[in-house]
């Protein structure tokens, strides 16, 4: 598809230099960029709609009660 767009002289001077060195068009240069661009917009919103979620599971009743303190001390000096 054949488009016009308004690039910064500068942004255009260095896509056109960096797509020299990798000796592939500007056009794909430009294609290339943008694509990784829209690909990294998808990801942040993937992230950011993404719940967090954790495992959960029942250890069952303590062995020893933890509100009586002389009992934890016993327990911790073993």
């Amino acid at each position: 598809m054949r488009t016009t767009i308004i690039i910064p002289d500068t942004i255009f001077t260095r896509a056109k230099a960096l797509a020299r060195l990798k000796g592939i068009q500007l056009s794909q240069f430009i294609s290339e960029a943008l694509e990784l661009r829209l690909l990294a917009e998808d990801n942040r919103k993937n992230r950011k709609n993404r719940k967090f979620s954790i495992n959960t599971f029942s250890m069952g009743q303590p062995s020893i009660n933890i509100n009586n303190r002389e009992e934890l001390f016993t327990v911790m000096d073993d």
